[in-house]
């Protein structure tokens, strides 16, 4: 490993901070007195491997601003992470477009001042960063999406194919630019790393942390716990059409035994609650709809048998590990980095996407099956241990760190 120490020197010796300026499509708000998110940015995690590094860091956020606050937000603590950003009507990315040149103003005005431009991809502000950029500062993306496989899903006009091409191609583009890569799945690496000379890492944005993995003691009382209920199922994500969300509700159609709940927002909720009406499911399911970020998500998840994860695409869906972190097995679809994470009949099972009868079958086996889900859970526990925010934003942040001290070396 390239030694950094150059670089950053302790905050104890009062010596040289990194400037890190993360470029994303991140929701901030303002709040009374300060800032807020809707979502969870990690700058905890970021901060804490930044620190276990030997570096002394000052990190901007530059993402999306909305004036309209949402109904649940986390309050953003500003001596960890400074936000800023684009002033947007709502969310999307044609009122990014639209508002490109004060996009630009701002991104140049951070710019100046940062002394490494971590992109994240697809996002149209992430590739801005980059084309401003144009290698004056040393810059690291982080691509955690297939833009190509997320537009297809939406139609099959030949309109959005034509799309989903473009978005690829200026995806592979601004990587190439960059002076390293960082990928959540070894399918996003391998489908768009053009160069294979280029610095590239696969590493998962992991939010939980070592200290909220359940013990296997806790996973066994658990486990008998749920002996004799009533099977239920948990989906937590965005409720949009690449997400599969259809596919699950005409699965659950067929195995009556189950119920089903359903944590997050988006623009198709009305639509699934009007399928599950149709369906005559509408009694088995309950939409929460958005729940923050934290142990209290972990916990309502641990409160259910399965969570079940029918996207059309994935990067690496951070839920997966989420799920195998509270002890609770995983059925997702076999797409994008998710059979890099699930071994189909090990510590999760897998179905081929927009099968209706092989998740549904996959439904019934396991919750028809204790033994089998004390077994997926077990496993899961082990690859939960593998992915902690601890190890994978560690080697996100090295990584960063090297790539600065790279550029600096020249």
């Amino acid at each position: 490993m390239i030694q950094v120490a150059a670089l950053h020197k302790s905050k104890e010796h009062g010596e040289k901070t990194v400037n890190v300026l993360r470029v994303g499509d991140s929701v901030f708000h303002r709040a009374p007195g300060g800032w807020a998110t809707a979502g969870y940015y990690q700058s905890k995690e970021i901060l804490a491997a930044f620190e276990s590094a030997g570096a002394a860091v000052r990190m901007r956020a530059f993402g999306r601003v909305i004036q309209r606050s949402p109904d649940k937000a986390n309050l953003i603590d500003e001596t960890e992470m400074s936000p800023s950003g684009v002033e947007v009507p709502s969310l999307g990315i044609w009122p990014v477009a639209l508002n490109w040149r004060a996009a630009a103003r701002g991104l140049r005005a951070h710019m100046q001042d940062a002394d490494v431009i971590w992109a994240t991809l697809p996002t149209m502000l992430g590739l801005m960063a980059i084309e401003i950029n144009g290698g004056r500062k040393p810059c690291v993306v982080q691509l955690v999406g297939d833009p190509r496989r997320s537009i297809a899903a939406l139609s099959g006009k030949p309109s959005t194919k034509l799309l989903s091409i473009a978005a690829a191609y200026l995806v592979r583009r601004a990587i190439s630019k960059a002076d390293g890569a960082i990928f959540v799945s070894q399918a996003l690496r391998s489908a768009y790393l053009a160069d294979p000379r280029q610095r590239a890492v696969v590493v998962n944005e992991s939010r939980v942390r070592n200290a909220q993995i359940i013990h296997q003691d806790t996973l066994t009382e658990v486990h008998r716990a749920s002996q004799g209920a009533r099977p239920s199922l948990v989906y937590v994500g965005r409720l949009s059409p690449e997400k599969g969300v259809t596919v699950l509700l005409k699965a659950l159609a067929a195995v009556s035994r189950a119920k089903l709940t359903i944590i997050g927002s988006g623009p198709q909720r009305g639509e699934l609650e009007g399928l599950a009406a149709r369906l005559g499911i509408a009694d088995r399911v309950c939409f929460l709809g958005s729940y923050p970020w934290g142990s209290d998500l972990l916990e309502l998840i641990r409160r259910h048998q399965c969570l079940v994860l029918p996207s059309f695409t994935e990067g690496l869906p951070l839920v997966l590990m989420e799920s195998m972190s509270q002890g609770v097995p995983v059925i997702a679809s076999s797409v994008g980095g998710i059979p890099e994470v699930v071994r189909h009949g090990v510590n999760g099972l897998l179905f081929p996407r927009g099968d209706v009868s092989a998740l549904a079958a996959a439904i019934d086996r396991v919750i028809s099956d204790p033994g089998l889900r004390y077994e997926l859970a077990l496993a899961g526990l082990c690859v939960a241990k593998l992915n902690t925010s601890e190890i994978q934003y560690g080697n996100a942040v090295n990584f960063i760190l090297e790539t600065v001290a790279l550029r600096s070396s020249k």
